[in-house]
């Protein structure tokens, strides 16, 4: 374990311990020179970060759409997914579901599409 003392003008000496000879050493820190090797960065709100992030993804999507073999690809492992959950029951079938569960769908569905088609209009 090391031992740490105080030292005058803000720095701190670590004294390392003497029972492992071939890592005894002392290291001086000062708080001015750690200042100065920290980069000051600032603070992004988390909307920033998040619009960063759904720009890389669109990106990333973006690439992987103009390559074929990364496409079929990626078409693969959705369907592979789908059957997955499909299998598990964690996604409901339009056949299995009730009649107030299929109209709850279908009004997700509607709001879905009707905020894809806004999104579209706004891009173009």
């Amino acid at each position: 374990m090391q031992s740490e003392t105080e030292t005058g003008k803000g720095c701190t000496v670590f004294h390392f311990p003497e029972n492992h000879p071939e890592s005894e050493f002392t290291i001086v820190l000062c708080e001015e020179h750690l200042t100065s090797l920290t980069p000051r960065k600032m603070k992004q709100c988390r909307e920033e970060i998040l619009r960063r992030k759904r720009e890389m993804e669109r990106k990333r999507y973006a690439r992987i759409k103009n390559d074929p073999l990364k496409k079929e690809e990626m078409k693969l492992k959705s369907h592979e997914k789908y059957l997955r959950k499909k299998q598990k029951g964690t996604r409901k079938l339009v056949k299995d579901m009730t009649l107030q569960e299929h109209q709850e769908a279908k009004k997700k569905w509607k709001e879905h599409c009707c905020n894809y088609r806004n999104k579209k209009k706004r891009e173009a």
